[in-house]
């Protein structure tokens, strides 16, 4: 079998390319998150130049398909979707669209049509739609997540995929079958013949199902998500990408042969009639890759191609590579095993990456390593990462940011803002600061001047412009002082998709055990659009989405259900917090009053969940819930109309459980108050406070919970200082200087060595 070659680059697109597609004059097209569709003009010199720009869309377009020419339209029509939650009809060279399709209530994620024109539609409101004259004909509705795949079949069936990790089968608006098997989201759909099709996800596999629901096979090869997979029928196979960087080709049920990338993810693959393939990946590039030798790119073009590929930079555990198997180049004389194996080479003070190609039959170098699991790494939020800065944002908060060496600084830098709501002013300085300040990582030539990555906006800061002023400044160098801390801390990671998922499998079980006890449809639906409102969550969506029907299906589930399925709920309650106040407000006040006393064993009279490790659990995510409710006036208002209540909730529980997460919730807890009562006076408050650090401190030796220990303490005899000799009678607090001094995280030490000017 030929091996597929480098045929030719399509140049021309600003971000990632998240779509492929040709027309009926084998014109490539593409969709691309700089918000263009783009049809391309194939030259006799096996060139690619724009043809026509589709410039429609607000924003990111995520999806895009040809329909195929009819007597109405016989040039064919090009679809595209994206987040402004449109689908945009054109007809081939004109940029104005002839049909915007509306309706779906968040992202168009997949188009496809059945062979009578049918048009099927997926969106992230887990949904799919059926269009007929541009008209909805049909809203599908039995997926509980985000729709990621669409496939039209013949006979007015529909196959879609979801991050619910299903697939289903449709005939009209009916689903007749669900096909369970992946692990993951289900990403890509693609059929193979009218009775059979294959589906990519997330788990790393793609799986051919026949119709009734047999699972034929499953392949394995990829090493990360899998994004898109196609079926070739010129060479009767199986094409597949994703975020390992890989084109995988499959043929037999086995791969043939895998092309890695010089980019950190392909999003899209596509069949091409005459037997070529195309991919599109976030580094922006569309690439052709063909077995025909007239149509091969020059010698110097696949260079460039194979140079850019062979010195990207990878990471070791991001491979499945065991760093100490690395072998000397005299391996590399050694036949691989399969199609993708993975060695690494010692190559003087180098270490580089081979990916066994059995099309080749030999070893080519797809990377240089770089170990991401030294002993050097930083614990943040239960991952590892090569550094962790911290970030003083101008208002007495410190954030943190976890970024590993070969992430792109650029997207790192975004996704902090997106997770702290912060100006998009911020993103080149915090961007500059990660790449100054680590040991950055560079596609090829490490001593080349190429340009940074770009920034994944088009509103961003370029310095020299004009500031809006509307933003303090970022101070981005090392802060070297943690007391007295200001600002609140508060916890705002978690995926609600995971979290909505796990509550809707206990529901299952819950529908067993207490049916009167579990969600009935109109409750499920609320979740379902939870879940959409948790796609792009912020204050404002909120305000505007979230009601008081979503705030009474949680309440149901906090306080009714059984303890050991509660804790998923009360995560539930603590991820709306940061974005809205309606769980204190009006009669849900009284709802978290009687949350705080079920949960914790107030008094002997009062009944309260047993002390095991599902209410260890429930407490910690009430903890969290209340630590949340300290950033909005509203929710302090709340904590002082109760703080006698919360307290003795700690009081309580301070010293019940050594998990150190439940006690890094309370810890935090108790930081956040020893900033509310700060120059309010409030010595009896203060006092009890003090007490219950010395109890946390009893054989503590969780890092952070050791560092928040040391600041709440700090805070408290900043702003009473009066208390210094109380806490000199306290035995742990009195030797927690010394106690902490030889820790070996430094930050403790740093904060101990700070705390003894006040103790």
């Amino acid at each position: 079998m030929e091996t597929y070659k480098l045929s030719a680059n399509l140049l021309g697109h600003n971000l990632d390319v998240r779509g492929i597609d040709y027309d009926q004059d084998n014109n490539i097209i593409s969709a691309s998150r700089d918000s263009l569709v783009i049809s391309w003009k194939h030259n006799i010199d096996n060139t690619y130049e724009p043809l026509t720009n589709y410039a429609f869309h607000k924003g990111y377009v995520i999806c895009l398909y040809y329909l195929k020419p009819n007597a109405q339209f016989p040039k064919g029509l090009i679809l595209s979707g994206g987040v402004d939650k449109t689908i945009n009809v054109y007809e081939p060279g004109s940029n104005e669209p002839m049909y915007i399709l509306i309706g779906h209530e968040n992202t168009v994620s997949s188009i496809s049509s059945t062979p009578n024109g049918l048009i099927i539609s997926g969106s992230w409101d887990s949904t799919a739609k059926i269009w007929n004259n541009w008209n909805c004909q049909y809203t599908l509705k039995g997926h509980t997540l985000a729709i990621w795949a669409v496939l039209g079949l013949p006979n007015n069936k529909v196959l879609t995929a979801s991050a619910d990790k299903s697939i289903k089968l449709w005939e009209n608006d009916e689903c007749i079958h669900t096909f369970i098997g992946h692990s993951d989201c289900v990403r890509g759909l693609a059929s193979i013949s009218d009775n059979k099709f294959v589906s990519c996800s997330n788990d790393g596999s793609l799986r051919i199902w026949d119709l009734d629901g047999n699972c034929l096979n499953e392949l394995y090869s990829h090493t990360a998500f899998v994004y898109c997979v196609k079926y070739n029928p010129v060479t009767d196979e199986i094409i597949s990408c994703g975020e390992d960087r890989t084109v995988k080709i499959w043929k037999d049920n086995e791969c043939k042969q895998t092309i890695s990338h010089p980019a950190v993810s392909v999003w899209c693959v596509q069949a091409l009639p005459n037997g070529d393939i195309a991919s599109g990946a976030s580094d922006n590039i569309i690439r052709i890759f063909t077995r025909d030798p007239e149509r091969i790119a020059s010698q110097d073009l696949i260079k460039q191609f194979e140079d850019a590929v062979s010195n990207f930079a990878v990471a070791s555990n991001g491979m499945n590579i065991d760093k100490n198997e690395i072998k000397d180049k005299s391996f590399l004389n050694t036949p691989g095993k399969k199609d993708g194996q993975v060695a690494m080479i010692k190559n003087g003070k180098d270490v580089e990456a081979y990916q066994w190609s059995n099309s080749e039959q030999k070893w080519v170098k797809v990377g240089v390593v770089v170990d991401s699991v030294s002993s050097n790494k930083t614990l943040f939020e239960g991952k590892e990462y090569d550094y962790v800065f911290d970030i003083d944002i101008g208002d007495g908060s410190i954030l943190r940011l976890p970024y590993n060496a070969t992430d792109n600084p650029y997207q790192a830098a975004q996704e902090f803002i997106w997770k702290h709501e912060l100006s998009q002013d911020f993103l080149d300085q915090i961007a500059m600061f990660i790449i100054n300040n680590s040991k950055s990582v560079t596609l090829g030539n490490s001593n080349a001047n190429v340009p940074a990555a770009t920034p994944f906006t088009s509103s961003r800061y370029v310095p020299g412009q004009a500031n809006n002023g509307k933003s303090a400044p970022v101070n981005t160098t090392k802060t070297q002082t943690y007391i007295p801390k200001d600002g609140y801390t508060i916890f705002k990671v978690g995926d609600a998709d995971k979290i909505i998922s796990k509550i809707l499998e206990f529901n299952d079980k819950i529908k067993t055990d207490s049916p009167e006890k579990s969600l009935n449809n109109e409750e499920i639906e609320n979740l379902s659009e939870l879940a959409i409102i948790f796609e792009k969550p912020s204050v404002e969506v909120f305000k505007q989405q979230f009601t008081q029907k979503h705030m009474d299906t949680i309440k149901k589930t906090c306080i009714e259900w059984p303890v050991n399925y509660r804790f998923p709920c009360l995560d539930l309650l603590r991820m709306c917090s940061i974005y809205t106040a309606q769980p204190i407000q009006d009669d849900n006040k009284g709802f978290v009053v009687e949350l705080l006393k079920n949960n914790f064993p107030i008094s002997p009279k009062e009944k309260s969940i047993e002390g095991d490790k599902f209410s260890i659990n429930c407490r910690m995510f009430i903890f969290r819930f209340i630590s949340n409710l300290f950033a909005s006036k509203i929710g302090r208002s709340f904590i002082n109309e109760n703080i006698n209540l919360i307290i003795q909730c700690i009081e309580k529980t301070a010293t019940e459980n050594s998990n150190k997460f439940f006690k890094f919730a309370l810890i935090t807890t108790i930081l956040n108050f020893t900033v509310l009562i700060k120059n309010t006076e409030d010595y009896e408050h203060a006092f009890q406070l003090l007490e219950l650090l010395n109890n946390a401190m009893e054989n503590e030796n969780f890092a952070d919970n050791q560092f928040r220990i040391c600041i709440s303490i700090g805070n408290l005899l900043n702003y009473y200082p009066s208390m210094k000799e109380a806490a000199g009678l306290l035995s742990n607090i009195s030797n927690a200087c010394s106690m902490y001094s030889n820790s070996s995280d430094e930050k403790v030490k740093d904060v101990a060595k700070e705390l003894k000017k006040f103790i």
